[in-house]
């Protein structure tokens, strides 16, 4: 599944129209034929969120499988953990029909389907810098930044502060993180637990000189020059924010 592109962040809007009720034959029919309860309130628990996609996706339906309420803008993706099936749903269908555990009110269901479209949102991002920063000898400083601030908002809003070499690689790799090399599953480690140990280069632009000699039309064009430096010494990055107690 390809995940969305966008970077605007998805937001979870209350209505206030929206209450808790009994689900219409059309949502037991369609939750039921892919679960393996054979009563709604036992099949909604084989449920759990597996991913949360936009348009721009391969996969995304721009109809709700459960209501069939259409011109939704991203589903949430659920997974039964049963029978594998996995149907795209709008927000408004997990909270009315308290789909997902947790959810109690509508108040809750808000709070927790904000929490995981940020999750998810996160976790796409950090993939989409894996060409730039884990592969790369010496990533530029800057991307190593943003790539670090948003590494440690997602596991942040899991509530993961310490998170071991299996989720973070696990997060950044995906599921083929377990055939990668010791060597890169440390660069991983570091990034989190010592980021000043990663090398990284830092592009300065120069200037072009803008008062040439008189009779002159020459001007000397911006030219960029790199520099290795480690992280810990980069302005562009400081290295103590994210340094933890071990």
């Amino acid at each position: 599944m390809k995940p969305f592109t966008s970077n605007k962040r998805i937001v979870v809007r209350y209505d206030a129209k929206v209450e808790n009720s009994t689900p219409r034959p059309l949502v037991v029919k369609n939750m039921l034929r892919r679960s393996y309860a054979k009563n709604f309130d036992d099949a909604k628990k084989e449920w759990e969120i597996d991913d949360v996609i936009d348009s721009t996706s391969d996969n995304f339906d721009n109809k709700c499988q459960l209501c069939h309420t259409s011109n939704l803008k991203h589903n949430f993706v659920l997974h039964n953990r049963i029978t594998g099936s996995k149907l795209c749903v709008g927000s408004t269908c997990i909270i009315r029909f308290n789909v997902i555990n947790g959810i109690v009110d509508v108040s809750s269901g808000i709070a927790l389907l904000q929490n995981k479209a940020d999750e998810y949102s996160l976790k796409h991002e950090i993939r989409s810098m894996v060409g730039l920063i884990i592969f790369p000898p010496m990533p530029e400083a800057i991307d190593y930044n943003k790539f670090l601030k948003k590494l440690h908002k997602y596991f942040e809003v899991r509530g993961i502060s310490n998170p071991t070499i299996e989720q973070l690689a696990l997060l950044i790799l995906g599921d083929e993180w377990a055939n990668k090399s010791e060597e890169l599953l440390m660069k991983i480690k570091n990034m989190w637990y010592d980021p000043g140990k990663i090398e990284t280069l830092k592009t300065k632009k120069i200037a072009p000189l803008n008062n040439p000699k008189e009779g002159t039309t020459w001007s000397k064009k911006r030219t960029l020059r790199t520099e290795n430096v480690s992280a810990g010494r980069s302005r562009a990055y400081n290295t103590e924010q994210y340094v933890m107690d071990k």
